[in-house]
């Protein structure tokens, strides 16, 4: 499953976590709470969906492709003996074999290797006898038979578990498109209720849903059982948007960093621990605030930053 996949459903799972805290909102609000629940499913299903398209292909179209390119050159040459066997006893039937080349066999499609593979074998097996003479005995005949049994069995069969595991991705695209427009049309307008009633239960939930874009900045990496990850959104308190270029310190980490264009900041890596950070931004008030850094997971923090507005008026000039 690619990044944008795997980053989508990270949110989804984020915005249920993260929002579960504020249980008393969806108890008091039940058309929310429906909201919620409906979230909850469709992230089950496209768990599902995620589960069936976590057993990869790749195997069974590598072997598949090894057993095409060993058919081609064993059918190939059984064809090129039989075809020198003809033409020295004027058997056109057998001479005429030499058409099947290996790249011939190799690089026509899927189906027409195995009919013509299969021709090779109906044209020769008349001939069995006086051709064992020349090397193409019955240890021979059942290699070549066994090679094409091989062809059909990891090719053929395996092109339905394919077309299944493409058919998934496709319902898996179209569910998460379906689950997009509910976010953005349903959840996301009711949740602009919540700028007035709880800051915070609205600051949780756009954070978490705002993971989905995350996979424009970077790639999606496991998980390290041994470190842990900061996440950090800043936005302006005035209007809630992005707070660019606000600075975050840690000094115990001799760590510096600048919010990004979504205000933003990201860091892995981080020894667990409890932290002091601060940011800070010409014109706005400080925030500082600790935070918990657990080993395996990610700590998320949402911030609104303050205009600064504590000077004092200069007074009037005599």
């Amino acid at each position: 499953m690619d990044d944008i996949k795997a980053y989508f459903l990270l949110a989804l799972r984020r915005i249920l976590n993260g929002t579960s805290s504020y249980a008393a909102e969806l108890t008091a609000n039940p058309g929310l709470a429906d909201l919620f629940d409906a979230l909850a499913a469709m992230l089950a299903g496209l768990d599902v969906r995620a589960l069936k398209l976590a057993g990869s292909t790749k195997e069974f179209t590598k072997a598949g492709k090894a057993i095409r390119s060993k058919a081609a050159e064993d059918l190939s040459i059984a064809a090129m003996v039989a075809s020198g066997y003809g033409a020295a006893h004027a058997i056109t039937l057998l001479k005429n074999l030499n058409v099947f080349t290996k790249s011939a066999l190799r690089y026509d499609t899927l189906e027409n290797q195995i009919l013509n593979s299969k021709k090779i074998m109906e044209d020769i097996t008349p001939s069995a006898t006086a051709l064992a003479t020349v090397g193409l005995d019955a240890a021979m005949m059942t290699l070549f038979t066994d090679d094409i049994a091989k062809l059909e069995t990891l090719t053929v069969i395996p092109q339905d578990m394919i077309r299944a595991h493409k058919n998934e991705k496709i319902l898996m695209e179209t569910d998460m498109a379906d689950d997009k427009k509910f976010l953005v049309e349903q959840l996301d307008k009711v949740m602009q209720l919540y700028k007035i009633k709880n800051m915070a239960f609205y600051l949780t939930y756009t954070a978490a849903r705002r993971v989905s874009h995350h996979h424009i900045k970077r790639k999606l990496k496991p998980v390290d059982p041994t470190t842990g990850t900061l996440e950090i959104m800043v936005l302006a308190k005035s209007d809630l948007e992005a707070m660019v270029d606000a600075t975050f310190v840690v000094e115990s980490l001799g760590l510096t960093m600048l919010t990004d264009a979504d205000g933003e900041i990201f860091k892995d890596g981080l020894a667990p621990g409890v932290y002091h950070g601060k940011l800070s931004k010409e014109g706005f008030k400080d925030v500082v605030f600790d935070f918990t850094i657990v080993a395996g997971k990610t700590c998320a923090v949402q911030f609104l930053m303050e205009v600064d507005d504590s000077e004092q008026d200069e007074p009037p000039v005599s």
